[in-house]
């Protein structure tokens, strides 16, 4: 589930049966990034303007990018996989 805000971010959480992309299409960014979350056995992926991407390994916080991304960076990388439904929210 990701719980989108234009202004925020980005917050994805996987369970252990594992990420279901429900979109139409996701990003080469946003398939890098849970790529990264399943290969460290990961629970979280947070994606937050001005922050690194990071995720959640074993309750700390491990960044997976060097770069601070932007609210525009997000947005480019998470809508495209987003439902049709989700994106009237």
């Amino acid at each position: 589930m990701c719980n989108f805000r234009r202004d925020r971010g980005c917050v994805a959480t996987e369970s252990n049966k594992g990420i279901e992309k429900v979109g139409s299409q996701t990003s080469p960014k946003l398939n890098h990034w849970l790529d990264r979350l399943v290969a460290e056995t990961g629970s979280d992926l947070l994606l937050v303007a001005g922050a690194s991407a990071s995720i959640r390994v074993e309750g700390k916080l491990q960044a997976i990018d060097n770069e601070p991304l932007t609210g525009e960076q997000i947005e480019a990388a998470v809508l495209p996989a987003l439902t049709p439904h989700a994106l009237e929210k």
